[in-house]
């Protein structure tokens, strides 16, 4: 079974990529990711969003 963190770095960037279709945005694509995931991030959400997404 997977634990949260491997959740999360799996499925961010593709929920990233969805929303970032849908807005053209990239600074409101990055708010409704991390709005989505924040119950999965433990402390510093952006650092490891950051990391992340690579475009």
């Amino acid at each position: 079974m997977q634990n949260i963190e491997e959740i999360y770095q799996e499925y961010s960037i593709t929920v990233y990529k969805y929303l970032f279709c849908l807005t053209q945005n990239r600074d409101i694509s990055e708010e409704l990711t991390a709005q989505i995931t924040s119950p999965f991030i433990f402390d510093d959400r952006t650092t490891m969003f950051s990391r992340s997404i690579n475009l």
